[in-house]
C-alpha cells in the first residue's frame, strides 16, 4: 500500500462527501520506542480518545499514553491498560447503570471488542498529516450524517460485499470505531454514545463510520464508482464541482441512477 494510493483515495472521499469535518486516523504506537519516536505532541491537558479524535477532524495531531488519555474506558478498549474483573464481571456497567441488572452487562462486556494487544500509546490526526509525514495509519474515521454512512457502506460493499456491524451505543469511537474495524479488517458504524457526545460535542445529525486501513483503499474506489448509480442530479453537479476543485477526475451522467425508471 503507497502513500500516493492513500492521498488518491482521500481525494475521492472528500470529493464524493460533502463532508463538515476531516478525515482523521489513528495509529497503535505499539512500544515506548514507538512513543517516544512519534513527532505529534502530547495535548497539553489529559483527554478523552474519542475527543483526541474530535480534534484530529479539527486539524490537531495528538499523541497519547494511558496518561494522557481521561477515559478509564478507552485505555481499557485500545490496551493501554489490561482489563481488570471490574471489567470483565460487568460490575462496572452496572454501577454505571448503563444496562438493567448484572447478568445484561456481564453479556454486554463479553460482546464488546477491546484490543487484544497491548499498546504503548495511540496517535491520531488528520489523515492528510500522515499523508505529509507518509506514516500509514490502522483506522480511518469519518463524522458523517446518516446519508453519507449509507454512501460509504454502499461504496465498501461495492467491491467487498457487506459485513455484520457491531454497534450498541456505548465505547463508540474507542471501540466500535477503532478497535472493532482494526481486529476484523473491515468497517464498522455507531451511532455515538452519551459519553462521547457529551465530551466531543457531535451534532445530533451526525454518526461514525471507521474503517480498517487495508480496506479504506477499496472503500474509497467503490464511493466513488457508486456516484452516476447512487446519486441524483444535484449532488452530482456538487460533486463535479469538489472534483474541479481538486483536480480530480469524475465521469458524471446525469439522469442516470439505478433507482430511476429506464428512459424508452
Amino acid at each position: 500500500m503507497s502513500i500516493q494510493a492513500l492521498h488518491t483515495a482521500l481525494l475521492q472521499t472528500e470529493t464524493a462527501l460533502d463532508l463538515r469535518h476531516a478525515v482523521a486516523a489513528m495509529r497503535f504506537l505499539r512500544t515506548e520506542a514507538d512513543l517516544a519516536a512519534c513527532p505529534a505532541p502530547f495535548p497539553a491537558t489529559r483527554m478523552a480518545y474519542c475527543v483526541m479524535v474530535r480534534q484530529a477532524m479539527r486539524g490537531h495531531h495528538y499523541k497519547a499514553d494511558a496518561a494522557h488519555l481521561r477515559c478509564p474506558g478507552g485505555q481499557l478498549a485500545l490496551g493501554l491498560r489490561e482489563k481488570d474483573d471490574d471489567f470483565t464481571s460487568g460490575h462496572n456497567f452496572h454501577r454505571l447503570g448503563l444496562y438493567a441488572d448484572l447478568p445484561t452487562c456481564a453479556d454486554m462486556v463479553a460482546h464488546t471488542p477491546v484490543a487484544q494487544q497491548r499498546a504503548a500509546g495511540v496517535e491520531t490526526g488528520p489523515l492528510s498529516a500522515f499523508i505529509e509525514q507518509a506514516v500509514l495509519p490502522d483506522v480511518v474515521l469519518l463524522t458523517v450524517t446518516p446519508y453519507q454512512a449509507m454512501r460509504i457502506m454502499q461504496g465498501d460493499a461495492y467491491y467487498q460485499s457487506g459485513v455484520s456491524l457491531h454497534t450498541a451505543g456505548n465505547q463508540a469511537v474507542c471501540s466500535e470505531c477503532t478497535i472493532t474495524p482494526y481486529q476484523t479488517g473491515t468497517i464498522n458504524l455507531s451511532m455515538f454514545c452519551g459519553g462521547t457526545r457529551h465530551n466531543a460535542r457531535w451534532g445530533e445529525d451526525e454518526m461514525m463510520v471507521g474503517v480498517a486501513m487495508p480496506r479504506f483503499l477499496k472503500t474509497a474506489q467503490g464511493l466513488f464508482d457508486t456516484i452516476n448509480l447512487m446519486e441524483p442530479n444535484d449532488k452530482k453537479r456538487a460533486i463535479q464541482a469538489r472534483a474541479n476543485q481538486r483536480g480530480l477526475a469524475v465521469d458524471i451522467v446525469y439522469d442516470s441512477n439505478y433507482f430511476l425508471p429506464k428512459k424508452p
